[in-house]
């Protein structure tokens, strides 16, 4: 009786063995990196921070913690009050919030906000206002502070103008992550640049084309500033800028091209510049997933669920204090996480040039192809975070197709003022009038350019690859509420930049009408008025 319980009790033990062993190994078990892996997963963080910090913060003992904040603003204390821009316009910003008034600003000329706009422009108050914003979107850096809680520029100008400051903290984190960071600069930037362009419009109408072409151009060199901020959306708000730059430019041709000058033109082309080998630089994205991660993981540098226990208690686990170890010293699970991180993200790089291959691999597809070495746990917990860079490498692609045709569309006009006339090529441009080529992203040929009766053309054949002509593709949209007639519109229907070849080819056999059309860049499209429903029909 007793063996065949001791038998019986070895069967379960081995049972339980067995079953434990797959357990791990199929939820919790990370393959350990290889030599060559592990040499590649820092990333060169210099490119990151452009050569001026670090994301390890040095002590005063000469120690070092991972602390990419404390570093920051430990860098940006070395800098000049006067080469920072963020304390000029947060200052402005707050005391004179009557001139960022959003639907003031999305005015367009010869409307009455438009004119209520400029009543405000033309008060001296609001043209020192300007001057001022002008010369400090000039200056080498931002200056914006990285916290959590309000920064002390901001605090200040909150108090000056009798405000309440929630967000202020006299003792702010010292080591906070770069996931929760108060990023408060965005938006108050993007308002600077719709209030600076509704004043250089307002100058050229004015007949002040010098003024009009420097606080364009001062814009277009701001859109360098928020790359300064280690956050993901810095290169996205940095090309925002650039792109309502250009369509100020495309405005001014359309509207009052005889009050700009072959010099204006030419100023305008140099600062615009040749952007058509700019990437995304990956490990700027890469520092905030490396930052997140060290935060989730345990001091031993472990993602194991055993060890995350005390984080994973804590509400918000991803202000927990970040493992201090060294990339090589972290645990397999999290080196493994951090590797794969960085092999999706080195993908966007590739992805953001101009010119890339059509077939190239996307960075979620990079993902799929290496999620299955992360334990199950592992997975769970990292996949929310995965950088899906692809949206900010089409976007980068999207910008340099604009600055070309905005090139192209400055060298046509400069072509008149040089021979009276639009050219009637591409090709017969003066060469040095066109510092680029201008390339159509979806054909690898020239963009196309027509003269029509009535003026100029330039397009792009867009994501069917077919030249429709220089026909505007449209979408319909019904405005019309439940019940009631169709009250439609047509929208302006931009180019699918993620749509492959493959598809493109479906889609022309399947529904060619859908992508029938072409994407007409300068003159710009306008959306019809959007219909308004009267309740008394």
């Amino acid at each position: 009786m007793k063996k065949i319980v001791l038998i019986t009790l070895t069967f379960f033990l081995l049972v339980i063995l067995t079953a434990t062993t797959w357990l791990y190994f199929a939820f919790l078990y990370t393959k350990p990196l290889t030599q060559a892996q592990l040499k590649n997963l820092t990333p060169d963080w210099s490119k990151a921070t452009q050569g001026n910090w670090s994301p390890w913060h040095t002590k005063p003992d000469g120690s070092k913690t991972w602390n990419p904040t404390a570093s920051f603003n430990q860098w940006l204390a070395t800098i000049p009050e006067n080469q920072k821009a963020w304390p000029v316009l947060i200052d402005i910003y707050i005391s004179e919030e009557h001139l960022f008034d959003r639907t003031l600003l999305d005015a367009n000329p010869g409307t009455d906000q438009w004119n209520q706009l400029t009543k405000l422009l033309d008060q001296p108050e609001s043209k020192a206002t300007i001057a001022q914003l002008t010369e400090a979107l000039n200056r080498p850096h931002f200056g914006f502070a990285l916290y959590s809680s309000t920064d002390q520029y901001e605090h200040d100008a909150l108090i000056k103008n009798n405000k309440e400051d929630k967000n202020w903290n006299p003792n702010p984190e010292q080591n906070p992550s770069l996931y929760n960071l108060k990023n408060s600069l965005f938006p108050k930037l993007h308002h600077t640049t719709l209030l600076l362009i509704a004043s250089a419009k307002h100058q050229l109408i004015n007949n002040n084309p010098d003024t009009f072409v420097q606080q364009v151009e001062t814009l277009i060199n701001a859109r360098k500033l928020p790359h300064e901020s280690p956050n993901t959306n810095s290169w996205l708000i940095g090309m925002a800028i650039e792109g309502l730059s250009y369509q100020s430019i495309s405005w001014a041709l359309q509207n009052h091209p005889e009050k700009l000058t072959d010099k204006h033109l030419a100023s305008l082309q140099s600062t615009i510049g040749d952007l058509s080998n700019r990437t995304i630089v990956w490990e700027s994205h890469a520092l905030e997933f490396h930052d997140t991660f060290r935060r989730i993981a345990s001091t031993n540098g472990s993602l194991d669920p055993f060890d995350l226990t005390k984080n994973l208690n804590i509400p918000n686990f991803i202000s927990t204090p970040p493992t201090n170890l060294p990339d090589s010293a972290l645990h397999h699970s999290l080196q493994r996480t951090l590797w794969i991180l960085n092999t999706t993200a080195k993908q966007a790089t590739p992805l953001s040039k101009f010119n890339r291959p059509k077939d190239m691999p996307t960075t979620k597809e990079i993902y799929e192809l290496h999620k299955n070495s992360l334990s199950k746990f592992t997975f769970l917990l990292s996949d929310p975070f995965i950088p899906y860079l692809d949206a900010v490498a089409t976007r980068n692609r999207m910008h340099i197709q604009n600055s070309i045709a905005i090139q192209l569309t400055i060298a046509i006009h400069r072509h008149k003022l040089r021979h009276n006339e639009f050219p009637q090529s591409i090709a017969a441009i003066d060469t040095d009038l066109l510092p680029i080529t201008p390339t159509d992203a979806f054909s690898g040929q020239p963009l196309k350019y027509k003269l029509t009766n009535t003026g100029p053309i330039i397009y792009s054949i867009g994501d069917n690859r077919i030249d429709n002509g220089g026909i505007q593709r449209w979408t319909i949209k019904d405005y019309g509420q439940y019940g009631s007639p169709p009250l439609l519109a047509r929208i302006v229907s931009h180019p699918n930049w993620n749509r492959t070849p493959q598809e493109t080819a479906q889609l022309l056999k399947d529904d060619p009408d859908s992508i029938a059309g072409d994407h007409i860049i300068f003159p710009p499209q306008k959306n019809d008025p959007e219909p308004h429903f009267d309740d008394g029909d």
